[in-house]
């Protein structure tokens, strides 16, 4: 007997009110401004009546805009975020004739919408149902007892959601609604289905625990009348995923076997019986599951089957299937331990980022998809920013071995526990009501490790505190902590906090990454100006957390933008923002420079997350990172900071292979106290390895340096490394007497199927010599040497119309964060983003570089003021230029010649005479006074 009917398909459609277009014309409202920025009672709210003809077709599931429904409004000058098509926020209406079979005859008729906004639902015009879940499937009940025939289904969605008085204002700055992300949408996605019901079926059904060989199960029963039922409960578990036959386990490489029917199966069954009552009625079921049961973990992703059935006499009458995987998490001190073995997060933050669509995918092949990529980069860990994904991307997690961090849709939200203040009341009853239907809905997956009630946010800690207390009601068996860097000025943990996700961990310190922005000081120790090495750690900041600590948002390098990525913007939004720089790149006459800018930038971009994500590895007692992103971000001003677009399409920076080398399961190290070398200095290399792969493991390690005339190669002995351990292996020294010119040089680690490598710069010794051609400020004496036809060199960090150096690029947007510091009365940050050199110069000839800023540039990069360089008379030589940030397009000279009268001018714009105990800077003032003395 047909049980299920699917509904996807042609809806009669109808869209209401246009309030986006009323808020552009009454409030002077554009895509770009914030919602929630206005009291609930002076909203707009027009209550319409159902309308008695729905003209036009959708086909569904789909959205709105995916159907190209509404009229078309593209702001051409946005540049906060992308810019929507066909942006619509009001009710909009879907009708569909339904026919019940006969075998209907007199059941209750239920129906389902995987993932919508707030609904009233009609059935033959009678409002029967409505819900504001939009997190969960919905599931309207049509009919008690429904005639056999044609009726009328009847669907108003609302996606204005600012008015309800149980809708939080806040929750739109979150990634589930927001313009800057997936979009607050229309439509209706995933699974559209009804279902017969007979005289008793479930309603909720969950797995509760999974502790000591017993699996339990807590399940809500809807029952017509009081009736004694019969539960038959099964598992059926692959004898593969059991420790009772000699069986490899199966590793994420070989997961294309997960769905494939395996012929032997451990199988139990258990039956019983139960007295329902009339209504409402909540069970628990405990089965036995072998003992030897495989556990589930990023290796071994190993799932099962759990099937419910419920009948009466014998008829069936619901049955519910679950499949899980057996894994037990929990904290020992600041460690994670997953099936008792320690782990470590190496995480990417999902935004919610789907320009083709805007909104979440339903499918489950896109999830594979994404995980894929993070597996590919060596990642094994996802953290949902303020959202919740549907049920697709837990079954691809699942079967993938990723570890989730899901959080409500809270972003820089206050949070108390007054319910006498309605904001924070409301605020409050959504996310205690909406944390526990997600825990139900989503938690018996393994692959839900971590719950976080929000993003960034503030408020009373024991309202947090009392919040998690409620989630444990309903679950024990996950990680949970009050958010994502909550607190974030003034760091404090929850007593009720399994886990700390923060960026340092001290109010004016303690910072446990690399990059801030200038609103956030201190910065991180790879935008300062000390010289950089490999020997930073967080043990310190470590100390004050008594949990296990991930750090928050690492990252955040913005790369320059691809100017032909706007092509691929082919669905619901593009990206306006990449024609106002291509504008504004034209009229400073930086156009043909926007490729080779990127590609600089992107150079040096790689090699900062490099040190950020090393530095956290070489810490003892860390328990991950969430990286901010490998994706892009298209939003708040637009963070251009992946190594893929906001299409999950490469940008060509880096092979996967090469990242995996600095973020895996198992990374070889080195630490040095520098990347720069005098000739005769030993280089010392101390090896660490970070290690939570599936088994101790054990090697020789080899270290070698190559370059054009370097080839030195040393062992450390036999070395068994733990799982779970960040350990030194030991210190190796090189002799660099050998290497008597400047020459950059590689440093290669390799040690159990592992390898690393490092840059290095090794000079012969020199010292400063003042000389008659170099000046330190233009005059007159300057210009009558010129005029005479001699080459001069100003060494000079003041000149006019000069500005700040950065080495790392900018931190996540510029604009962004420099309206931030101006309203604190904060210095901005310097907003450049990297360098372009003309390598070949020879100027720098006795300097080696590439064409990209590498770390040997970062003492001359923070000690530069390059001059913005307008039209000039003269033709300018750029030989390093600085890359400024696409909002602003200044051509920056820290190093370029110019002919001016009979003369050549070669202005250098930092001072290397004020370092002499600084190797790189002696190396570049020879080798440009070496070149103005013998080419010049």
């Amino acid at each position: 007997m047909l049980k299920k009917m699917d509904l996807s398909g042609t809806f009669e459609f109808a869209m209401g009110k246009n309030h986006y277009i009323l808020k552009m014309d009454q409030e002077e409202f554009h895509p770009g401004q914030k919602y929630g920025d206005k009291k609930k009672e002076d909203r707009l709210f027009v209550d319409e009546p159902l309308p008695d003809i729905l003209a036009d077709q959708i086909e569904l599931p789909s959205t709105t805009e995916m159907s190209g429904k509404g009229e078309i409004l593209v702001n051409s000058k946005e540049t906060l975020h992308l810019s929507r098509l066909r942006p619509f926020t009001g009710k909009c209406y879907y009708k569909k004739s339904v026919r019940i079979p006969k075998s209907w005859e007199g059941k209750g008729i239920r129906l389902t919408l995987e993932r919508t906004k707030y609904t009233r639902v009609f059935w033959d015009r009678a409002l029967v149902s409505g819900s504001h879940e939009f997190l969960i499937p919905q599931e309207h009940l049509l009919s008690r007892a429904c005639a056999a025939g044609e009726h009328e289904l009847f669907i108003e969605v609302d996606n204005h959601l600012a008015p309800y008085p149980d809708f939080p204002e806040e929750l739109y700055e979150g990634h589930q609604f927001s313009e800057h992300t997936q979009t607050n949408w229309n439509g209706i996605l995933g699974n559209i289905y009804l279902e017969a019901l007979e005289s008793a079926w479930f309603t909720e059904f969950y797995k509760k625990s999974d502790q000591n060989g017993e699996l339990c199960i807590s399940a809500g029963i809807s029952s017509e009348s009081a009736a004694k039922v019969e539960f038959r409960i099964t598992a059926n578990i692959p004898k593969a995923y059991t420790k009772e036959v000699n069986t490899k386990e199966r590793c994420a490489e070989q997961l294309s076997t997960q769905n494939a029917q395996v012929k032997e199966t451990y199988f139990t069954e258990v039956r019983f019986q139960e007295i329902l009552s009339e209504g409402q009625n909540r069970k628990e079921f405990t089965i036995k599951l072998p003992n030897k049961l495989r556990c589930w973990d990023e290796f071994s992703p190993n799932l099962y089957e759990i099937t419910v059935e419920m009948r009466r006499d014998g008829m069936l009458l619901d049955t519910k299937k679950l499949r899980t995987g057996h894994r037990t998490i929990k904290r020992q001190g600041k460690t994670i331990l997953l099936n008792g073995n320690p782990v470590f997060l190496r995480g990417n933050i999902d935004c919610a980022i789907f320009p083709k669509t805007g909104a979440a995918p339903m499918e489950k092949s896109s999830w594979e998809r994404l995980f894929r990529i993070l597996r590919d980069y060596g990642m094994n860990h996802c953290r949902f920013h303020s959202w919740c994904p549907p049920e697709e991307a837990f079954e691809a997690a699942d079967e993938r071995g990723i570890y989730l961090q899901v959080e409500l849709s809270c972003f820089a939200a206050e949070l108390n526990r007054d319910k006498e203040r309605a904001l924070e009341g409301c605020l409050y009853r959504y996310l205690e009501n909406q944390g526990q239907t997600v825990l139900k809905a989503y938690g018996s997956h393994p692959s839900f490790l971590i719950f976080a009630v929000g993003n960034e946010m503030n408020g009373e800690l024991a309202a947090f505190e009392q919040l998690i207390r409620g989630y444990r009601e309903v679950r024990d068996d996950l990680l949970f902590t009050q958010g994502a860097n909550n607190f974030l000025e003034t760091p404090v943990c929850s007593r009720e906090d399994d886990l700390w996700v923060i960026m340092r961990t001290a109010q004016a310190g303690g910072n446990i990454r690399a990059s801030f922005s200038h609103n956030d000081l201190p910065l991180g120790h790879i935008q300062g100006k000390e010289r950089q090495n490999t020997m930073h750690t967080y043990e310190e900041p470590l100390r004050a957390s008594g949990l296990p600590l991930l750090s928050h948002e690492v990252g955040q390098y913005q790369v320059f933008p691809d100017l032909n990525e706007g092509d691929s913007y082919q669905g619901t939004a593009i990206m306006t923002a990449l024609n106002v720089y291509r504008d504004d790149l034209e009229k400073t006459g930086l156009l043909d420079q926007a490729e080779p800018f990127r590609q600089a930038c992107a150079k040096l971009v790689w090699r900062c997350y490099k040190e950020d994500i090393e530095a956290i590895l070489r810490t003892p007692g860390m328990s991950g990172f969430q990286l901010l992103s490998l994706q892009d971000f298209p939003g708040q001003g637009t963070a251009l900071i992946g190594m893929f677009n906001s299409l999950w399409q490469e940008k060509g920076i880096l092979p996967s292979e090469r990242w995996r080398e600095f973020c895996n399961d198992t990374v070889v190290m080195a630490k040095m106290p520098s990347y720069v070398y005098r000739t005769g200095d030993r280089i010392p290399v101390t090896v660490v390895v970070c290690h939570y792969g599936r088994e101790d493991i054990c090697g020789d390690v080899r270290v070698r340096i190559r370059g054009a005339s370097a080839a030195l190669e040393q062992f450390l002995p036999c070395h068994t490394v733990k799982r779970g351990e960040t350990v030194e292996l030991g210190t190796l020294s090189f002799d660099t007497s050998g290497i008597d010119k400047p020459e950059q040089v590689c440093l290669e680690l390799a040690y159990a199927g592992r390898q690393n490598h490092y840059d290095l710069w090794i000079y012969p010794p020199g010292r400063i010599e003042p000389h008659d051609c170099v000046i330190h400020r233009w005059d007159q004496e300057a210009a009558r040497r010129l005029e005479q036809g001699e080459t001069l060199v100003l060494f000079s960090a003041d000149l006019e119309n000069s500005v700040e150096m950065g080495f790392a690029p900018d931190f996540w947007c510029y604009p962004m964060f420099r309206q931030a510091t101006d309203q604190k009365g904060l210095p901005p940050a310097p907003g450049t983003m990297g360098l372009l050199i003309d390598e070949r110069h020879p100027a720098l000839a006795q300097f080696p570089t590439e064409y990209f800023s590498n770390w040997q540039w970062q003492p001359v990069a923070v000690r530069s003021r390059p001059v913005c360089i307008t039209d000039s008379q003269a033709p300018v030589h750029m030989i390093v230029q600085g890359i400024d940030h696409v909002s602003r397009n200044n051509r920056l000279g820290l190093l370029f010649e110019v002919m001016l009268r009979h003369g050549r001018l070669i202005v250098c714009t930092c001072e290397p005479e004020k370092y002499p105990d600084i190797p790189e800077m002696c190396q570049l003032y020879q080798s440009i006074l070496d070149y103005a003395l013998n080419e010049g």
